[in-house]
């Protein structure tokens, strides 16, 4: 969403996870018209010593709009869920 004018913005939007320091196939969308975004599930299969351990993965939003700074987020989840992640509105400042 444009900072200044409170207005939702065409982003692309890549998504990179980490599972320990091993990363994993980056993900890519681009919003909507009204600056949502939905990325799509990545299926990755590991070898778990104790049944039912979770895999902790780390992970980096990135969105890019032409014009604007880049915006980048960082968060954590778990293969056991949940399966959705609000990170809230993104404000995008315009580049000088």
């Amino acid at each position: 969403m444009d900072a200044q004018r409170r207005t939702p913005l065409n982003a692309a939007v890549t998504l990179k996870p980490l599972v320990g320091n091993n990363p994993l196939p980056e993900s890519s969308t681009s919003t909507d018209t009204a600056g949502t975004f939905k990325v799509a599930p990545n299926e990755a299969f590991g070898l778990w010593v104790i049944p039912g351990t979770p895999a902790l993965f780390s992970c980096t939003l990135t969105v890019r709009v032409l014009g604007y700074n880049e915006v980048s987020k960082s968060f954590s989840t778990s293969s056991f869920g949940p399966p959705v992640t609000q990170l809230g509105v993104i404000m995008m400042e315009r580049a000088n």
